[in-house]
């Protein structure tokens, strides 16, 4: 039986071949073949949404991306229109541009010509012009008037820039209002929200970045990142200096409250399943946490919220951000629970020197200052004999050569060492000396021994400085004899010798190997410099005896007459800087033609050192009434000028050599050195 006309189907060969020469868009919505997939997979699987997130999500993605294509298209045909307006802009012929736009406007009125013709006239040098621009925008904001297009609110900003430079508040409630009222008539539109939220955060506009924020939190429930950007909106608006006390507290609680149902989230949390949306997800969302609670809630719920497994520094959503750690130790600390605190840093200590299977050391950064110190004070405020052998113990353990710890983690045990011989009554353990004598100088042996073990490094002076300052009249001598006779640095064997040889440097021996004796022996001269000069300089400065003009001191190191500066002394130690540094440089190119030319030579710093004691000599006493070049004051001045200038000349990378030259001799040549980025002298 042949079927009747009516049931044949209509999509036959020829039918199909016609609409595949076609572009989809021009029939159909091309994102109906994910649409279909989508209702497959949820008659599969009984209408369980859960299982084709991915279909449906497919589905949108390719929606968005069609509406965006189209309006593109469509925006395109715009902008060709807008190249001959844009054209006499760039020009600078503005009343040709207002021409066009004017005439495009009589045909059709729209919003787009509107913003354009505003910004054409805040381009204008005519005041009157400009003045026009804040008037359209009250207005607009008046009418509440609905842009939808971002493009024409981002004209409007320029407009505004351009009429006012410095808007301020004035951008608030003009700009910031428009693009409120623009995501608040269409908040589906995630792009605009999203690029009005960054242009309200980048004008500091908190009211109205928060009101955005709260806008795309509620209308994407599932997105995680628009839960803390509210959060972290009112944060911000608590924090505004333009607000009373009582609205600021009002935001803060708000965000308090907000982010401590989030942590309680994410504590009750199932740990087999991944986090909710509204919990805490990242290292950043936790340190607001404690930002917000140290700012409207109570010490013991940061406290709190550290210890717990969920929350704390060693849970998963941390991943090992080191600041966690350090807020935990400075909470402990301020709250005074010294045993807890001692044996949790004990412990970080303990984990920074084990080894894996491997025979690894991966948790190293345990042992970092902060980690340190507050080891040291809670041991010192608990002072027990167990404590201060434990501190003992530890720090023996990382300073064992045979532990394996990088260099660089050992130097906080050794200033660690420092701290707690400075701070402890007595000597925490057996040390290596090269003097007997020094056993009876504990702080004195502490300071020579981290000398030789990171001498070598650039901030061994900056790290031995505050010490130093510390160290009485007696044990400052007795240093400074040591760094004149000599300090045996580094460890270099000899050629079929398994006994190790130490070398000896002092401020009086100047025969360098290589780049790491000229920095330890840069480091002998600036601790010289500090015992014989810039400390009992300090100290004459301030005594009641000090009279201006008279022989009011006797130096401490040279028995000679002085006044705040001891002549003999910085003469001195400008000599054995000067000869230092000849013999640095005069090395036949064996350590500068490793040098960079952006390099700075490792010598430097006795130039800069020999010039500041030239300078100081050169204010020091009474000077010539008539500052003839016989004068031994000017004579100095140009001796540092001549020996930086000389400096200058080797080491052109060096700005400080430029930087004195071009100041000069001050009253006050410390100050001069401060000023500069090493720590070099004063």
């Amino acid at each position: 039986m042949s079927s009747d006309k009516s049931t044949v189907s209509p999509w036959d060969k020829e039918t199909s071949q016609k609409f595949e020469s076609k572009r989809p868009g021009e029939y159909f919505d091309p994102c109906q073949e994910a649409a279909t997939r989508s209702l497959k997979c949820l008659a599969r699987n009984g209408g369980d949404r859960d299982m084709c997130t991915d279909y449906f999500q497919a589905y949108r993605d390719c929606k968005k991306q069609w509406i965006e294509q189209r309006k593109e298209e469509k925006k395109k045909a715009g902008d060709r229109q807008d190249v001959p307006i844009w054209s006499a802009i760039e020009a600078g012929n503005f009343k040709q541009a207002l021409k066009l736009v004017d005439k495009r406007l009589a045909k059709k009125r729209t919003s787009h010509l509107e913003a354009f013709k505003i910004y054409i006239r805040s381009r204008s040098s005519v005041q009157s012009e400009k003045d026009a621009v804040l008037a359209h925008l009250e207005d607009l904001v008046i009418k509440k008037a609905i842009i939808t297009d971002q493009e024409d609110i981002d004209l409007y900003d320029d407009a505004l820039v351009n009429a006012i430079p410095e808007a301020g508040s004035i951008w608030a409630r003009t700009i910031g209002e428009l693009r409120w009222q623009s995501v608040k008539a269409y908040p589906k539109q995630e792009d605009s929200g999203l690029k009005s939220f960054k242009a309200c955060l980048s004008e500091r506009d908190w009211e109205h970045a928060q009101q955005i924020a709260s806008s795309l939190e509620k209308t994407f429930p599932n997105k995680h990142q628009y839960v803390f950007w509210n959060i972290s909106s009112l944060f911000l608006r608590s924090m505004s200096s333009d607000l009373p006390i009582e609205k600021r507290t009002l935001w803060g609680r708000l965000a308090f409250g907000q982010i401590s149902k989030l942590a309680t989230a994410t504590i009750q949390a199932d740990k087999s399943k991944s986090l909710p949306t509204r919990a805490i997800h990242t290292p950043q969302e936790l340190l607001l946490l404690q930002r917000i609670t140290a700012a409207h809630g109570k010490l013991e719920d940061q406290l709190n919220y550290l210890n717990e497994p969920s929350l704390g520094p060693e849970s998963i959503v941390a991943k090992g951000d080191w600041e966690l750690w350090r807020n935990k130790l400075q909470l402990m600390e301020a709250s005074e629970h010294w045993q807890q605190l001692f044996e949790i840093t004990g412990d970080l200590l303990k984990r920074a020197r084990m080894k894996d299977e491997r025979g690894e050391i991966v948790e190293a950064r345990m042992a970092d200052w902060a980690v340190w110190q507050a080891y040291l004070r809670s041991a010192l405020a608990l002072r027990t004999p167990s404590t201060l052998d434990s501190v003992s113990n530890e720090i023996a353990a990382h300073l064992n050569p045979a532990s394996g710890i990088d260099k660089t983690w050992r130097r906080n045990a050794s200033l660690a060492w420092l701290e707690f011989t400075f701070k402890n009554s007595s000597t925490p353990f057996a040390t290596e000396t090269s003097g007997s004598d020094l056993e009876k100088h504990p702080r004195v042996a502490a300071i020579i021994k981290y000398l030789q073990d990171f001498g070598d490094a650039t901030t061994a002076y900056s790290d031995l400085r505050l010490y130093v300052e510390l160290l009485q009249t007696d044990e400052r001598s007795r240093l400074l004899e040591v760094l004149r006779s000599g300090l045996q640095f580094g460890k270099t064997a000899k050629i079929n010798d398994l006994e190790p040889e130490l070398k000896a440097l002092s401020i009086s021996k100047n025969e360098f190997e290589n780049a790491n004796d000229m920095t330890r022996c840069v480091n002998l001269h600036k601790l010289t410099y500090l015992i014989m000069s810039s400390l009992p300089e300090h100290e004459r400065r301030s005594s009641p005896l000090r009279k201006a003009g008279e022989l009011s001191f006797t130096c401490t190191h040279c028995s000679s007459p002085c006044e705040v500066y001891c002549g003999v002394c910085l003469e001195q130690v400008s000599q054995n800087s000067i000869a230092a540094y000849t013999s640095a440089i005069d090395d036949n190119g064996k350590i500068s033609k490793s040098l960079l030319p952006t390099d700075r030579h490792p010598a430097d710093d006795f130039c800069t050192l020999a010039a500041m004691c030239l300078m100081k000599l050169s204010i020091s006493g009474s000077s010539d009434a008539d500052g003839s070049l016989k004068s031994k004051h000017v004579a100095y001045a140009l001796q540092a000028a001549v020996f930086l200038e000389y400096g200058w000349s080797q080491s052109k990378s060096n700005s400080d050599f430029s930087l004195l030259l071009s100041s000069g001799p001050s009253q006050e040549p410390e100050k001069d050195v401060q000023r500069l980025p090493l720590p070099s002298c004063q």
